[in-house]
């Protein structure tokens, strides 16, 4: 495990500054596109930025105005299996979420993922109700 080696708190503060410089990267090809504001643009701007990155990663848009970001490969997924809470939700969820500036209206969940044993990871990418008011 990460925190074996570096400690619990220290493991964190490594993953959570990857986290920021791969989210700064992708929020400024976001805003460089000026699609900070259409969630759906953005999360699609997310989703290219994690097939560079090697996950193999699709979007849909599900009935009830969420989003589905699946990847079908996990670059990370040999320290993810034993490290997934710090790897899967410290790191994969925060990219996601720090890519679209944090914004408080929008909550991202992992609902599968390849650590615990599935075929794939999938993030659901929920805009609350005001962010669906103002599209």
């Amino acid at each position: 495990k990460i925190a074996d080696k570096k400690g619990e708190a220290e493991a964190r503060d490594i993953v959570e500054s990857i986290s920021e410089d791969i989210a700064s990267d992708i929020k400024s090809r976001i805003d460089k596109a000026d699609h900070h504001d259409d969630i759906e643009r953005s999360l699609r701007i997310i989703n290219d930025a994690s097939n560079e990155m090697g996950f193999a990663s699709s979007i849909s848009r599900e009935k009830d105005n969420s989003f589905c970001i699946q990847s079908k490969n996990c670059i990370l997924h040999k320290v993810a299996s034993s490290n997934q809470d710090t790897i899967c939700h410290g790191l994969h969820d925060k990219i996601i979420s720090k890519s679209l500036g944090g914004k408080s209206n929008v909550k991202v969940e992992l609902k599968e993922c390849m650590a615990l044993g599935n075929e794939y990871c999938r993030h659901v990418i929920i805009p609350k109700k005001d962010a669906i008011d103002k599209r």
